[in-house]
Formats: structure tokens, C-alpha cells, sequence
């Protein structure tokens, strides 16, 4: 093994414990094959995750959107090939040209030749590195493929590595919140619970793992925006989705707030273990709550808010309105806003539900 191979190898090594320098690796693994991008990616039940090297990054997004077959995975699939193979090993050139994703998707951007590896890994997803080639650099001749066959295990080695040790950072964080009192749960974006701290068996009726590890909650309207919120993560636009979503008291179990935090990356980013923490805010003090406090949870506006502690001071919307000085047409667009980002339906609802919420220490009116 030469030393440009010898020094890819230290740098897999040193990219299981920095991430941030796969990006750059996978573009230097293909340019020791004459190529000019790389990727890395794994294919599960929860869809596909992926680094890329900046060079490829725009090739990859659109594959990774697109519906086109891709034949060359397809094909590398079916041949499960413990090592490197190149295009010819999967298709022929008839083939090639016939594909979309060939013709379509690849070719016109300039791309068109692969060195790749699949490898099964041990919770039943597939890794694959693809490393790029451009189209007028003509196929990867073997004496590439066989270089590349004495990196297969190191680069495995290291990318399980890496999402190993991301994995533990995450079950770090949980139990660090557990031991502030809060449950919590590590979700993948299609609700699967991962991993969960001692605290969530408290709350079995509000907050439930059901078969197949997939969890619910106990409340119907905040459970629809829960999935919702993680039908925004698996679209990659979770900023958008609902975060904090009130549960009433169910029997003895205080009302919650449940903040559902998508982990940075989720979505795309292949080392990331997760897509979201869920965490629960058991809230049981009997004091109306704060502006501040009320923002904070549920991302009220500050007129949102205002209005939401007035109704729970006991004020209808026609007394508010005089209160605040404003019309009551403009307090039921509020009130409508605050009821659709705290998960309830009826002013009722909402006033049970806030009563609940109080911090620790006492509180000054905002009207």
C-alpha cells in the first residue's frame, strides 16, 4: 500500500472523531482515483442520509429529491459485491444509456462514472461510498477498483465509528435531562422511538410507545401535530412545523408542554443519530403564566401571549379587547393563532390547559 493510501486511512480515522472533515475526505478518496466528488450515504427504513464532498453536494441533493430509478444502486444491490466495483461491473453500456438516471440526471451535468461500495452494517441498513468521476475522464480502470479494495474495511470501519460515537452523545443528553426531572426520547423522522430515559415510563398515558417502537401521544390534537411536525422533518422543512404542543392532565399525571427539538442536520446528514429529541415539561403550579414563559413554550407573539394570560385571568374576549384597548375581531385572530400552536381546540381547552403553567416564582399582569 502506498503512502497516499496509508494517509487516507489516517484520515478516516481522524474524520470517526471529527465529522466535520468526512466532507473533505470523500473528495481527496476520489480524486486518488481520478474522480472529483464522493459521497457517502445509508439506505434504512428511515429513507436515505448522506455526507457528500462539497464538488458533488448539488448532484447529490438532486439525486437524493428525485424519484428517477437509480440503476447503478440497484444493480449494486443485487450484486453485493464485498468490495469496490465500477459501472461496468453493474451495467452495460446499452443499459447505461438507457437509464434516466444516466441520461437524465448524471450525464447532463457532467458526471457519469462511479467507483462504489455497498456494505451491509449491523442494524440492517446498507452504507454506500460512491466516488465521482467526470464524464469525459472515461471509466475507472481497475487497478483503481483494486486500490480502493485495500480502503473498503478502514473506511467502513471509521463511518460506523463516527455515527457510534454520535449516537453516545445523544443518549448523554437524554439522560442529562433526565436527571433535571424532564422525559425524554430520541425520535427517527417517522415517530420511531431510539432511545429513551426511565423518566418517559412515568407517563404512560400521555406519552406512549407503542408496537414497533413508535410513539403517540395520549391527546389527540397534540398527537396530529406531532406527526405533522415530523412529516416537516422527513420534507426537510421542520422549520416550519410546530414545536411545543400542550397535553392535558390525564388522571393523576400533570398537564405537559412536549418540545419536539429536531437535531441539527436531521434529514440528510448520515452520522446524525436521530432526527428529534422529544422532552416533556411536566407544568404544576397553579399560577397564570408569564408572557416571557408563555413565548418561550409555544412561540406565542407578544400579543398572543398577552391575550393568553387575560383569558386565563378570567377575562372573555369582548373584556380583553376593552382591556387591551384593540378590537375583539383582532383578539379572535389571536385566540385562533395561540389555539393552533398549543395543540388545543376550544377556548376552554386552551384556559384548562394554560392554568396549569406557572413559573416558580410570582408574576407580574401584562395588561
Amino acid at each position: 500500500m502506498d503512502d497516499a493510501a496509508e494517509q487516507l486511512i489516517d484520515r478516516a480515522y481522524e474524520a470517526s472523531i471529527v465529522p466535520d472533515r468526512w466532507p473533505q475526505l470523500l473528495h481527496d478518496l476520489a480524486v486518488f482515483m481520478g474522480g472529483a466528488g464522493g459521497a457517502m450515504f445509508t439506505i434504512g427504513s428511515a429513507g436515505m442520509a448522506w455526507t457528500v464532498s462539497e464538488s458533488f453536494r448539488e448532484v447529490m441533493e438532486i439525486i437524493s429529491r428525485s424519484h428517477t430509478d437509480n440503476a447503478r444502486l440497484r444493480s449494486a444491490l443485487a450484486l453485493r459485491h464485498p468490495g469496490f466495483v465500477s459501472d461496468a461491473d453493474l451495467l452495460t453500456r446499452e443499459e447505461m444509456s438507457r437509464s434516466p438516471f444516466y441520461r437524465d440526471l448524471l450525464r447532463p451535468r457532467g458526471w457519469g462514472w462511479v467507483a462504489g461500495t455497498v456494505i451491509d452494517i449491523p442494524n440492517g441498513d446498507i452504507l454506500a461510498f460512491s466516488l465521482e468521476r467526470r464524464l469525459e475522464r472515461g471509466p475507472v480502470e481497475s487497478r483503481y477498483i483494486a486500490a480502493l479494495d485495500g480502503l473498503r474495511p478502514h473506511l467502513a470501519r471509521a463511518a460506523l465509528l463516527t455515527a457510534r460515537l454520535n449516537r453516545e452523545r445523544v443518549l448523554a443528553g437524554i439522560e442529562i435531562l433526565a436527571q433535571l426531572g424532564l422525559p425524554a426520547v430520541v425520535l427517527d423522522a417517522s415517530g420511531k422511538a431510539l432511545a429513551a430515559n426511565g423518566l418517559l415510563e412515568q407517563i404512560p398515558r400521555q406519552i406512549r410507545i407503542g408496537s414497533f417502537d413508535r410513539l403517540s401521544l395520549g391527546h389527540a390534537k397534540g398527537d396530529e401535530l406531532l406527526q405533522s411536525a415530523l412529516a416537516e422533518i422527513r420534507a426537510g422543512t421542520g422549520h416550519r412545523a410546530v414545536r411545543s404542543i400542550g397535553i392535558p392532565a390525564i388522571d393523576e399525571s400533570p398537564a405537559l408542554v412536549v418540545h419536539l427539538v429536531p437535531i441539527r442536520g436531521a434529514g440528510q446528514d448520515l452520522f446524525t443519530f436521530g432526527a428529534a429529541v422529544l422532552v416533556a415539561t411536566p407544568v404544576t403550579v397553579p399560577a397564570a403564566p408569564g408572557s416571557n414563559l408563555l413565548s418561550g413554550l409555544f412561540d406565542l407573539t407578544p400579543a398572543e401571549a398577552k391575550l393568553a394570560r387575560a383569558l386565563v385571568g378570567g377575562h372573555n374576549l369582548t373584556s380583553a379587547a376593552q382591556a387591551q384597548g384593540v378590537s375583539r375581531e383582532t383578539l379572535k385572530t389571536h385566540l385562533e393563532a395561540v389555539l393552533a400552536k398549543t395543540g388545543t381546540r376550544r377556548q376552554a381547552e386552551l384556559v384548562g390547559l394554560l392554568a396549569g403553567i406557572g413559573a416558580t416564582r410570582p408574576q407580574t399582569s401584562d395588561l
